[in-house]
């Protein structure tokens, strides 16, 4: 019989060293998590505690609701403050719909929308740029690229930027940078400078090691921290614990809300670039249903999706290729 040693958030191992005990394992899988820490940069724990955010926690999240409930006029301003986030499609969901709600309750005309990435486009991967930007710019939300933000200023009222950039806000909705849970290692080479930790990108092996696995938001892999993608993650590590040749292929599926009613899918895989999926009702529904589904069926829904040649990276590339020619 294995013994295979799951931590969550907290918890103590052989790896870990965060407890007085010590747990004896065949395997170790790690999923801690991420910890959204807005005290990295100076000035944001201020704002943050003010206006919270929609990338921590249920109470941060309302405090920002009641903030966004109350604001009139001016500007709002909406910062993705570091290039690794939960989830990739979420920055740019908030200001879309964000200019759903202001222009509903007719107060479009008195707010200026200015949405401020690092990256060099609003979304990282281009070919969904390729929908989103221009959707943006048609809603009237001036883009802000390559602003890394460096410091926040409450006093004035300013985000500013390691290029030395200044955003002036109203209404600031700041995303925290995203780092590896809190723990301590007695292994620091297992873990990058964000506290991340470093793991083979296909079978989610911790670096220097045959019997330890990282998966979800706490490894450094190249994907989305994403459900979908931890739980595809996890059934690779299940495989591999199981004798099973097996490997996680990259596989993103996540969902995206595009306002009035309209959504889409971020789907691509280690092999193929994000498809660029058009929005459209039907996926708007899939994307609010989700959450219900997922936890009503998990198993056999997950994964009876992901094995639909529809839902598959290569097919939707054939047939956005097709449509386009």
């Amino acid at each position: 019989m294995k013994k295979v040693l799951i931590i969550g958030a907290g918890g103590g191992g052989l790896i870990l060293a965060n407890s007085l005990n010590t747990y004896g394992y065949d395997f170790l899988v790690i999923g801690t998590g991420t910890n959204p820490d807005p005290t990295v940069i100076p000035g944001h724990e201020e704002i943050n505690n003010e206006y919270g955010n929609y990338h921590s926690t249920v109470e941060n999240a309302s405090k920002l609701w009641n903030k966004v409930k109350d604001f009139k006029e001016g500007t709002a301003v909406l910062v993705q403050a570091s290039p690794t986030c939960k989830c990739p499609p979420s920055p740019v969901e908030g200001m879309l719909l964000l200019e759903e709600l202001l222009n509903k309750n007719k107060l479009k005309d008195k707010t200026k929308l200015v949405f401020a990435t690092p990256y060099p486009r609003p979304y990282p991967a281009e070919p969904m740029n390729r929908i989103v930007e221009p959707m943006m710019k048609e809603r009237g939300i001036d883009i802000v690229t390559f602003f890394n933000v460096d410091s926040v200023d409450p006093k004035n009222k300013e985000i500013i930027s390691m290029e030395g950039d200044s955003l002036k806000y109203d209404l600031p909705i700041i995303i925290p940078p995203c780092r590896g849970a809190n723990i301590n290692y007695k292994q620091d080479r297992i873990i990058d400078e964000d506290r991340f930790i470093k793991a083979d990108k296909y079978t989610m092996k911790i670096t220097g090691y045959d019997d330890a696995f990282a998966i979800g938001d706490c490894n450094n892999l190249p994907t989305s921290k994403s459900g979908v993608t931890a739980h595809l993650q996890a059934k690779a590590v299940a495989d591999i614990i199981n004798g099973k040749d097996s490997k996680f292929d990259g596989r993103i599926n996540c969902p995206f809300d595009m306002a009035y009613g309209k959504g889409s899918f971020v789907i691509a895989d280690y092999n193929h670039p994000v498809v660029p999926y058009p929005p459209t009702e039907f996926k708007h529904f899939m994307k609010i249903s989700m959450a219900d589904i997922y936890w009503w069926t998990l198993k056999a829904y997950v994964d009876f999706v992901f094995d639909l040649d529809y839902t598959k990276p290569e097919k939707l590339l054939k047939m956005y290729q097709a449509s386009e020619a």
